[in-house]
């Protein structure tokens, strides 16, 4: 069996571009409607709070689902007649740790909005104005994790279907000649 050197993971640095440009768009758009708002960063804040609440549950859930999927995908891929390049098993190892990654990030962000930092009235204007751009940009790395694992995982089912199930000339996942 000639193994070659796992390749440099441009799937993952492809997902992870794909993760960072919608933080980015998701960021630059939640900055946009508060600076368009002319709201004070407390209302703002109190405004956005059942909403990252929502969408930190929503990471943790989908990361948790996404893990359970990768283990189907690791077991449907160990029962199947073809061999699969080890650099295939090592792409899913990344992935599941980019999973956690997304799944630790949602748990803190849920965990910290538990803090009352909209009802409370001690804090300066500069806390809050802090807090809100903090929480924005958490929020907006979550989901950007998140949309991450999705094509990043993509990525992996489609080469796992074109290497076991279509008709194709060379496979990306199984070991080459070369």
């Amino acid at each position: 069996m000639n193994l070659k050197p796992d390749p440099k993971p441009t799937y993952l640095r492809g997902a992870l571009i794909g993760g960072g440009i919608a933080g980015a768009v998701l960021l630059s758009i939640g900055m946009g409607v508060s600076i368009a708002s002319g709201a004070d960063a407390r209302q703002l804040l109190q405004a956005s709070l059942p909403t990252v609440r929502f969408l930190a549950s929503s990471v943790v859930t989908a990361s948790a689902t996404t893990l359970a999927l990768l283990l189907t995908l690791l077991s449907l891929s160990g029962g199947i007649d073809t061999e699969l390049d080890p650099a295939f098993y090592r792409r899913l190892q990344r992935l599941a740790r980019l999973d956690v990654v997304s799944f630790v990030v949602g748990i803190v962000l849920m965990v910290s909005l538990i803090l009352p930092l909209g009802e409370e009235t001690r804090f300066s204007g500069t806390f809050y104005t802090a807090a809100f751009y903090t929480l924005s940009a958490a929020a907006s790395l979550s989901a950007g994790l998140l949309v991450s694992v999705v094509l990043a995982l993509y990525g992996a089912v489609r080469d796992l279907i074109e290497t076991c199930w279509l008709d194709t000339d060379r496979s990306p996942l199984t070991p080459g000649d070369d």
